[in-house]
């Protein structure tokens, strides 16, 4: 989330701990290693802002069967969210720690709390808030970035290790029987409608051609008819290609929507 990098004055302010700890939910040893500091120095000011700490839950391990909720998560997770490893350099004690984190930053809130209730009933702790993003030069010139999101943040080494080794083949295997909620969580992420005056039009978009084949397949086995096609664009500097799998016709598109059901960008809600 950007916070191993940010310089942060100390020692901290009520607000700004309750913030981190309360708010945003990180651990007492993830702001250790934000500040710079062990934990007890953290333990010693939560106390003394009178700031009540959490239980700790040890080996909590998700529930990684297929489900509704996991054909969703990887759904998103193929989409706008992300997993990643991130390394965090405590220079005052030497030492590297590493965070294996799930997250999702987006503009709609009902598509943040649905990513959150799922991450939820697999069993991991997320949290969720709401980022006021503060404009900088380089986000002025692109007027898309100072938007506010809504984050959603957890941690877990096994849901890393368990998403990063999945194969296509594997997802086609966790999904089959929950298509319509792994189809929801990628149009929630990367898809769209088209309002003509003739015609609806639904289109899903990804860069990898493998995870649009993927959707692509699913659609056709809950009984859409569906075109294919790659778009260029430009990446500094560099020609690129995007894929696009679409939906067209009146009768396809409201279907589409009676069976999915998603949150955001459905004009029959």
């Amino acid at each position: 989330m950007g916070d191993a990098v940010m310089e942060r004055r100390w020692p901290p302010s009520k607000e700004e701990l309750y913030e981190l700890y309360v708010v945003r939910g990180l651990s007492i040893y993830k702001i250790a290693d934000l500040y710079g500091v062990g934990h007890s120095t953290i333990m010693y000011y939560l106390k003394k802002y009178g700031i009540p700490t959490r239980k700790i839950m040890k080996g909590f391990k998700p529930r990684l069967d297929p489900s509704p909720e996991l054909a969703y998560i990887i759904g998103v997770l193929l989409g706008d969210g992300t997993v990643s490893k991130c390394r965090t350099v405590n220079r005052r004690r030497n030492a590297v720690s590493y965070h294996y984190v799930i997250r999702l930053a987006v503009t709609d809130e009902a598509f943040a709390r649905e990513f959150y209730e799922a991450l939820t009933k697999i069993g991991l702790r997320p949290k969720i808030y709401f980022y006021p993003r503060k404009p900088n030069e380089k986000m002025l010139s692109d007027p898309s970035r100072c938007r506010a999101r809504w984050i959603v943040y957890a941690e877990n080494k096994e849901f890393y290790t368990f998403f990063k080794n999945l194969k296509i083949e594997d997802i086609e295997k966790i999904i089959s029987g929950y298509e319509p909620h792994f189809i929801r969580g990628f149009y929630e992420s990367e898809g769209c409608v088209d309002i003509s005056p003739k015609e609806y039009r639904v289109r899903m978009v990804n860069t990898k051609k493998e995870i649009i084949n993927l959707v692509n397949r699913v659609l056709i086995k809950l009984g859409f008819s569906t075109s294919l096609y790659a778009q260029k664009y430009e990446w500094k500097g560099e020609t690129r290609y995007m894929y696009v799998v679409q939906i067209y016709g009146n009768d396809q598109v409201r279907r589409f929507f009676e069976i999915v059901k998603p949150v955001i960008r459905n004009p029959f809600v």
